[in-house]
């Protein structure tokens, strides 16, 4: 996998067949209070599967692999962006994003990543969320709301900022190059970090929108792929 790809996986949460085991101690208890039975088996199935590529791509054992999340914001270990434990060169870097049996993966090497996926069909007042969260040139066109809600969420994830990121100031409404990526300015403090992200709509089928951002300064080469794993570590 080369430094300026990003591989984005599709998982189906109901076909996945991996250990249980692999999705860690934090996300089985993450499971166990989720009330409805379904959806605490999809979970799981999607963070065991989540562990599962990410040993793939970098040739380990997947029990050997311990995720962690913080927050970039408060610091605090009980929440934020998930990143592997041990450091890689280059550096690892994924995100994940799960809706019903739909979850998708972005993994990268040397730049980090962001991802979300909605149903197109959902019962949201977007005229509310446009006038807490959307930019004027953004209220004007609600036809594409839930674009820009993924995109927002994408690049919440891509720079660890979560919801303290000010979506109010952010505009991804603008016209996007021709290489299908918008450039979007973060409004301080994040900019300090990061003047701008890049985010670029996926086309992931299955009634879903989604999008992908990276803080990186030229667009990646983003290859859709299908995860079906059914035990690829078995011994």
């Amino acid at each position: 996998m080369a430094a300026e790809d990003v591989d984005v996986w599709r998982i189906d949460a109901d076909r996945c067949d991996v250990p249980a085991a692999w999705a860690g101690a934090a996300e089985l208890r993450r499971a166990r209070t989720l009330h409805d039975p379904r959806e605490a088996r999809r979970h799981v199935a999607t963070h065991a599967t989540l562990v599962a590529i990410l040993a793939a791509a970098l040739e380990r054992d997947p029990r050997a692999l311990r995720i962690v999340r913080v927050c970039s914001w408060c610091g605090d270990s009980g929440h934020g962006k998930p990143a592997l434990v041990e450091a890689t060169d280059p550096p690892l870097d994924f995100s994940l994003t799960r809706r019903g049996a739909v979850a998708l993966l972005a993994v990268a090497h040397g730049r980090a990543v962001g991802v979300d996926v909605e149903p197109l069909h959902q019962d949201v007042d977007w005229a509310a969320v446009a006038r807490r969260t959307f930019a004027a040139s953004e209220r004007r066109r609600l036809d594409a709301a839930l674009r820009w809600w993924v995109r927002r969420e994408a690049i919440a994830k891509a720079t660890g900022a979560g919801l303290a990121l000010d979506f109010g100031r952010l505009d991804t409404a603008s016209r996007a190059p021709a290489d299908g990526w918008t450039r979007v300015a973060l409004p301080a403090p994040w900019a300090e970090r990061c003047a701008r992200v890049l985010v670029a709509d996926l086309d992931v089928g299955g009634g879903m929108e989604a999008a992908i951002a990276t803080t990186a300064a030229r667009p990646p080469q983003v290859r859709l792929r299908s995860a079906r794993v059914r035990r690829p570590f078995a011994r």
